[in-house]
């Protein structure tokens, strides 16, 4: 009966390494309302605009309705209609978090996504919006019990980003004269390395323990 619990010891040490670095579920991506994982994942159009109109249309769902004057482009993808002096349209859905940043009329924004062109629009998993004021940027953030977790990942480079060459650094690095490479995904895990570790020494411990406690009780019947 000693081997059975021996294995048994070693499995649930086993379980608990691996749970520790399984990443947490997310949601399907066409219903995400969370943050980028990684700056790398809002890259391929970035510009700066001023918002001109906000507007519900619709009923279940409403459709948010956002109209940007673009002042400054710095990384086009593919865009016809993405130049410095005309108006785009994006539109949100309740699913995506776009139109639950916050947003108003009349805020000056750094914009950087990677479907502006989708059909369904930018969501917040894809797209980071950076308010601007004056020299200082602050990344508009989804905020309220209602929504759960909104990160993710540990690579928050895109939220501490509070000046423009910074953020261009992440999401257009080209745009200033840097490598692509400054976008590499961060390694850091989303759970730290000690415990895990200390979860496979503890369950090492108690198999030696109970191995040890199964020969001395054998040894005792063999004297």
């Amino acid at each position: 009966m000693a081997r059975p619990n021996v294995l048994a010891v070693l499995f649930v040490g086993l379980f608990l390494v691996g749970s520790l670095g399984v990443p947490e579920p997310v949601s399907a991506e066409f219903c995400r309302r969370v943050m980028p994982d990684h700056a790398r994942d809002v890259r391929g159009y970035t510009f700066r605009a001023r918002i001109t109109d906000i507007r519900l249309e619709g009923n279940d769902p409403s459709l948010t309705y956002i109209t940007m004057a673009i002042e400054k482009v710095y990384a086009n993808h593919d865009s016809q209609r993405l130049r410095a002096g005309t108006n785009i349209e994006v539109y949100s859905n309740p699913c995506d978090g776009f139109g639950l940043l916050g947003l108003e009329v009349n805020d000056e924004i750094l914009m950087s996504t990677k479907f502006l062109e989708a059909d369904d629009g930018p969501g917040t998993w894809n797209t980071a919006v950076w308010r601007v004021d004056g020299d200082r940027l602050r990344l508009a953030l989804l905020e309220g019990g209602e929504f759960g977790k909104i990160w993710f990942t540990a690579d928050r480079r895109i939220a501490k980003a509070d000046t423009l060459r910074e953020a261009l650094a992440l999401v257009a690095p080209s745009a200033i004269g840097m490598p692509d490479t400054a976008t590499e995904v961060v390694r850091n895990s989303r759970v730290p390395a000690w415990p895990a570790l200390l979860a496979g020494v503890c369950a090492f411990v108690l198999a030696t323990l109970a191995l040890h406690g199964t020969r001395s009780r054998q040894d005792r019947k063999l004297g």
